[in-house]
């Protein structure tokens, strides 16, 4: 007698898809929200049909908005445009609470943004590889205005090269010889890692611009002090901030789709999801 083939083995990807979705939702708890956000690449275009087609056993994925990943390769460091009456500082264990304070107000400008609390900002499980010196704080008059952190995850959560399109294969020893010159990071060869850090926890006030550009820059060349080749910022394709840092830094763009997954969430503020957690 033949060995039992396992359900899963006939079954097709769609009813595959369909009994991970049941699985998902019989384990939702009573206090979540009745839907889930997820992130696919814009140009993944038969992920994104087969996903909003609505079949039968899958749950409505309903598009809320373009997000813009930039990659920037860290070169060297920046002036920072410290604005008139405002003090830049990293932070201090002693800090957690007005930083947590801070991003709450923030998160009233956007949905889909992380609840961080002061004790997740010290919990090594939800901030793991987070320390109070990665957060760099703007202050005015005193009162804590603007801030946002260099989250550093290459301990549990690495960027690995895969492949370089032809060309750039072919350009990657040239570039590497003379990127020291040019004060840029050197590419890794194949399987090797990107040195790159996140810029998370970021909230700043509408309308305060130089507050952004002081945090960015001040990130960088952090970044750049410590050896980190590659600077991550996640923002929704309708920020404020987005084409300053288009206009003012070396980048590579994504873009994704988010959705929302199940219920439709009502819509009334932008997206702006950490990347750092995506």
């Amino acid at each position: 007698m033949g060995a039992m083939t396992p359900a899963s083995a006939w079954m097709t990807p769609r009813r595959l898809m369909a009994e991970g979705y049941r699985l998902l939702l019989a384990s939702r708890q009573a206090d979540e929200l009745p839907f889930d956000f997820t992130s696919i690449l814009a140009d993944n275009q038969p992920a994104r049909r087969l996903l909003e087609a609505g079949l039968p056993g899958l749950p409505r994925y309903a598009p809320l908005a373009r997000y813009a990943t930039l990659t920037l390769p860290v070169g060297r460091p920046r002036r920072v445009p410290c604005p008139h009456g405002v003090e830049l500082a990293a932070a201090g264990e002693g800090d957690f609470e007005e930083i947590a304070a801070c991003l709450a107000e923030g998160r009233r400008e956007r949905s889909l943004g992380a609840c961080w609390t002061a004790a997740d900002l010290r919990s090594p499980v939800r901030s793991r590889g987070l320390a109070p010196r990665d957060f760099l704080l703007a202050r005015r008059a005193g009162r804590l205005a603007a801030c946002a952190a260099l989250w550093d995850q290459r301990a549990f959560k690495q960027v690995v090269v895969r492949g370089y399109a032809p060309w750039l294969a072919r350009l990657r020893p040239l570039h590497n010889l003379v990127a020291p010159l040019l004060r840029r990071p050197r590419l890794p060869p194949v399987g090797g890692q990107l040195a790159s850090a996140f810029v998370s926890h970021l909230s700043v006030p509408p309308g305060a611009p130089e507050l952004f550009d002081a945090l960015l820059a001040g990130l960088w060349n952090e970044a750049s002090r410590r050896g980190l080749g590659w600077l991550m910022v996640g923002l929704s394709a309708d920020s404020a901030w987005l084409p300053r840092v288009t206009r003012s830094y070396p980048h590579r763009r994504n873009d994704s789709v988010l959705y929302a997954v199940g219920e439709l969430p009502p819509q009334a503020r932008p997206c702006g999801p950490e990347l750092a957690l995506l």
